[in-house]
């Protein structure tokens, strides 16, 4: 049994054997069989309440959209951070995006590393692709922060 932890607190995974006790909505995963089973769960006065996800829910990780909803809702959810540096924009995904936006992400920038996390969280734009990218993004809800260069 995992649940999946507020996006903060999280350092090698985002789920825990106990339930985060910062949330009062998140979700559960359960493996049966070899196969993850998931259900969104609400923390109440008498308990938990549990209800289970259909497959095209979560399956090929599209648990994301409902996890982001869920941390965007309860406003854990960390926003992109990113650095213009001339004609380039490096950017930190801090939580990654459900597979649809973390594709178009991915479709139009480059790792800024080749290992597995860097791929995925750290990503370089040019920066007219980054900006349209980012807008169409803050109009869905998702959050930029621009942080100060070094130099």
């Amino acid at each position: 049994m995992e649940y999946l932890s507020r996006p903060e607190i999280w350092m090698k995974d985002y789920w825990r054997p106990v339930p985060d006790s910062s949330v009062n909505i998140s979700l559960l995963r359960i493996n049966y069989g070899g196969k993850p089973i998931y259900y969104i769960y609400k923390r109440g006065v008498n308990g938990f309440q549990y209800n289970e996800l259909p497959d095209w829910q979560v399956a090929n990780r599209e648990y994301f959209q409902l996890a982001n909803s869920l941390f965007a809702m309860q406003d854990v959810l960390p926003p992109t951070l990113y650095k213009k540096n001339g004609n380039l924009v490096s950017v930190q995904i801090q939580y990654l995006y459900p597979p649809a936006e973390q594709n178009l992400f991915e479709l139009y920038s480059w790792p800024l590393t080749l290992d597995k996390k860097g791929k995925c969280f750290y990503r370089v734009f040019q920066k007219d692709v980054f900006i349209a990218i980012r807008d169409i993004f803050e109009e869905s809800g998702y959050r930029f922060i621009e942080v100060e260069s070094n130099g």
